[in-house]
């Protein structure tokens, strides 16, 4: 009876911290989303009032940022420092997929980032800004729709957690 107590109670809390840890990574997806927000308006920031050129403003950023976007940054910089002959949408493209891949952001939300460099780098800074501006724009709706998905989801993936716990308790009982 102790044993089957005990493996009831281990059920239950491995369960219920699964559905824990699937509730918490999807935190650190918006936390993903968050960070990139704020990366792209330090960028418009730089770019705007200190007028520092891009690759400078990607060297300043690497430090400012955790993984993986300091990565991409030190990427970016890099990349772009070689330049040989590639455009820069290229570099700004190829560096998104490389390095945020994993980073939790929605595919969708990549895309539009990658697109974003096709408007970077190459045209004067007015269209630069809007553009910086427009994706932001976009972005933060997504983020709010993300947002408002993510608390129903975390408290799904809880109780599912709890209550497979509590299923399986009762299967084995």
């Amino acid at each position: 009876m102790v044993a089957k107590t005990a493996g009831c109670i281990l059920v239950l809390t491995a369960t219920t911290a699964w559905g824990a840890k699937a509730a918490c990574e999807l935190g650190q997806c918006y936390e993903q989303a968050r960070q990139l927000e704020l990366l792209m308006v330090r960028l418009r920031s730089e770019m705007l009032y200190a007028r520092t050129c891009l690759g400078d403003v990607f060297l300043s950023l690497e430090k400012e940022f955790p993984d993986p976007f300091s990565k991409w940054m030190s990427q970016m910089c890099r990349e772009m420092e070689k330049r040989q002959g590639t455009a820069f949408f290229e570099i700004w493209r190829d560096s998104v997929t490389d390095c945020l891949a994993d980073s939790g952001l929605l595919e969708k939300d990549r895309i539009r980032l990658s697109d974003l460099g096709s408007q970077l780098g190459e045209a004067d800074l007015e269209i630069q800004i809007r553009a910086i501006d427009l994706y932001l724009e976009e972005f933060r709706r997504s983020m709010e729709e993300m947002r408002k998905e993510m608390k129903n989801k975390q408290k799904l993936f809880r109780c599912m957690g709890i209550m497979s716990g509590l299923f399986i308790t009762v299967f084995l009982i």
